[in-house]
């Protein structure tokens, strides 16, 4: 048997002259055994309670984040019309030639002109009408002037002309006008010659028909000019108001898809952005591209129906996007209208935020 003991645990300690008994160590090891067990046990609810810790503050730190979240939305959200109100509110300063000087963070254009315009394809600027117009119809055939109600006597040196401007694309194929003797009608866009053609029509207060291939966009005026070529003639047109009254047959041109990048610009760095197009018929994607890095699509976040800033009921089309942004700017809007639908595109609005 041992002679000595462990001081902590009673474990056995032979001296030389000890003899060993099995017993002790059997009693040995269920002490070891049991000590092992408890500091297990020890370090089990230490980590159980480690862990229960991390939960808590971590359930403290996400809902300190989703407080800190919902404080910046209720703030975005607040924020939204009023940047719309001022986007709408320069866009009429705009239409009324008022000058908002240099502006940061905000984008806009309603189609005075083509100045904010990088490149179209497919649509077309109709400067009279101030938007883009996709024309999924084209130039149909139209009469101004014409018939034979008021005859008019034109002398050699007279030059009678009609001032039209395009409501849609095509190709002039056809002019017609009520007429009595030799002349020709010449097609003019500014001071560009497009074509002319000269006529002889001998029946009295009958059709002369005029044989052209002239193309022809929307929103652009085109002068017809008629000139006798031998001595005085007639001419008869629909009311005084008129000095020349033609009938004009198209082959139409017509697209239902188009797209609109605009010139780059540099308004500042931004963490998001929200975006508004107002337009009459169709649907419109809009995307978002730093220099000269790959286009990124915003996402469209619904529509409504509204009024443009000259009160004509459209559709406006909402979009945002949350990414970093900085640098020069350029954004595209992708037209698509159906078959036989014009689609017009009023104007556009980018905030950054």
């Amino acid at each position: 048997m041992a002679s000595n003991y462990t001081e902590n645990y009673g474990l056995c300690q032979w001296e030389a002259m000890d003899s060993f008994v099995r017993t002790e160590f059997n009693q040995d090891n269920a002490r070891i055994d049991a000590a092992l067990k408890s500091v297990a046990d020890a370090a089990a609810q230490g980590d159980q309670l480690v862990e229960e810790q991390a939960l808590t503050w971590a359930q403290a730190a996400q809902s300190k984040a989703q407080t800190a979240q919902d404080t910046a939305n209720q703030a975005l959200n607040a924020l939204i019309p009023v940047a719309w109100n001022v986007y709408n509110l320069s866009l009429q300063h705009y239409y009324e030639n008022k000058t908002t000087g240099w502006k940061k963070a905000l984008l806009f254009d309603g189609f005075l002109d083509e100045s904010g315009i990088d490149t179209l394809t497919g649509a077309n600027w109709d400067g009279p009408n101030r938007s883009l117009l996709l024309d999924a119809v084209g130039q149909e055939q139209v009469s101004p002037g014409f018939g034979s109600s008021v005859e008019n006597h034109v002398m050699s040196y007279d030059r009678p002309s009609l001032s039209w401007t395009a409501t849609g694309n095509g190709t002039l194929t056809k002019a017609e006008t009520y007429m009595s003797g030799a002349c020709k009608l010449s097609i003019y866009h500014g001071t560009e010659l497009l074509a002319e053609q000269a006529i002889t029509n001998t029946g009295l207060q009958s059709v002369g028909s005029f044989s052209f291939s002239v193309p022809m966009e929307v929103g652009e005026t085109y002068r017809f000019e008629l000139t006798p070529t031998n001595g005085s003639m007639n001419i008869w047109v629909a009311s005084s108001s008129y000095e020349l009254g033609l009938r004009l047959t198209f082959t139409p041109k017509t697209a239902t898809s188009g797209s609109l990048v605009t010139k780059a610009v540099s308004p500042g760095s931004a963490q998001a952005l929200r975006s508004w197009v107002r337009h009459q018929n169709g649907t419109v994607t809009m995307a978002v591209r730093q220099g000269s890095g790959s286009w990124v699509s915003l996402t469209k976040s619904g529509t409504r129906s509204t009024v443009n800033a000259d009160g004509v009921t459209c559709t406006e089309s909402a979009f945002t996007l949350t990414r970093a942004l900085s640098g020069s700017l350029s954004f595209r809007l992708t037209l698509s209208t159906s078959s036989g639908v014009r689609m017009r595109v009023y104007d556009y609005g980018v905030v950054l935020l």
